[in-house]
């Protein structure tokens, strides 16, 4: 079951689509992709070492003057 949670208020369970008005319902055909499909299709593998360098760096802490 997937709702779009607009004001319409579409719900999509398996083949049936029930709407308060089907006339602003847009079906639209997605192709899914795999998890690492994904990844790939829109980052570049210099993105993606950029970001795993990111994640490893330490966060200081700040200490911040009290008043």
């Amino acid at each position: 079951m997937q709702v779009c949670g607009c004001p319409n208020q579409a719900t999509i369970l398996g083949p049936k689509i029930t709407a308060i008005d089907m006339n602003e319902v847009v079906i639209m055909q997605t192709e899914e992709l795999e998890e690492g499909q994904r990844k790939s299709q829109y980052l570049t593998t210099s993105d993606l070492e950029w970001q795993q360098q990111r994640r490893q760096r330490g966060v200081r802490k700040l200490e911040y003057e009290v008043r």
